[in-house]
């Protein structure tokens, strides 16, 4: 389950911790765990409800599931979820709800919930990791003269945050990018 808090707050306690998801946060938690919940009168949220058997195979071990996760709503993947809630909600009268569609829904819902997760928790597979080290490597050689060389301007060439550059110099073995290696200037 997913909630994204539009107004009020609503707590959470359960096997997986106690928490307060306040206006512009979402919670996602797995209902096979125990949870108690209580909100303010003016509470509202958009809920997600996302199947367990679609979620599991996109983390690294069933064991992540076992955790709560709080993050902020204006996370760009949390934006684009609530972006095809919107889409679906505007147009679901003139499409219907096909079987195809709902199946399609629910692995694009479980991959995004998924994905959320991961950047929660850090969660990185190896071979993304090395991937986005070598293509930050690339860009850092071609742009060793560059001022502009920087961890972000990294990240945004090779399309990816800056916390997941950081993230996967650390998952690799590399603690951080190469550094620059000092060059002689014709005076």
């Amino acid at each position: 389950m997913a909630d994204v808090v539009k107004a009020g707050w609503i707590s959470f306690v359960g096997e997986g911790g106690e928490y307060t998801v306040k206006p512009g946060q979402m919670f996602i938690r797995d209902t096979k765990l125990s949870w108690e919940f209580s909100c303010s009168a003016s509470f509202s949220a958009h809920v997600i409800s996302v199947p367990r058997h679609l979620v599991v195979p996109r983390v690294n071990s069933v064991r992540v599931l076992d955790r709560a996760y709080v993050t902020d709503a204006g996370m760009p993947e949390v934006t684009f979820l609530l972006k095809v809630i919107e889409m679906i909600d505007e147009s679901v009268d003139h499409l219907g709800v096909s079987k195809s569609i709902r199946i399609t829904l629910g692995d694009a819902f479980a991959a995004l919930v998924s994905g959320i997760m991961s950047d929660c928790w850090g969660m990185e597979s190896d071979a993304h990791a090395s991937m986005t080290v070598a293509a930050a490597r690339n860009v850092i050689e071609r742009h060793l003269d560059s001022r502009d060389l920087s961890p972000r301007m990294v990240a945004q060439r090779i399309g990816v945050s800056l916390r997941t550059l950081h993230r996967s110099f650390s998952v690799s073995g590399h603690h951080r990018p190469p550094a620059r290696e000092p060059r002689l200037r014709p005076q």
